[in-house]
């Protein structure tokens, strides 16, 4: 599975949705950097702090992990909304 390329996949966002500032609110999605560009989407399932996000990687299947331990392995590149 060859990922897509990052500004192609910054493009659609800006087209569907609004960006936001950074910050955890539930509904919001979360465009995460994997490999050190954009390329892992999350969405916002709770705020705050101890925030969570679900989120799906190939053979790991879709989980909700805390905010923290996510951006630690997939750090922030930007926060949308609908």
């Amino acid at each position: 599975l060859d990922p897509l390329p990052s500004a192609l996949l910054k493009q659609g966002f800006a087209e569907l949705f609004t960006r936001q500032p950074l910050e955890a609110v539930p509904g919001r999605v979360l465009l995460l950097k994997w490999g050190g560009r954009a390329g892992h989407i999350a969405i916002c399932t709770e705020g705050g702090e101890d925030g969570a996000a679900v989120h799906a990687r190939p053979g790991a299947g879709v989980r909700e992990t805390r905010l923290r331990a996510l951006v630690q392995r997939f750090p922030v590149d930007s926060v949308w909304s609908f």
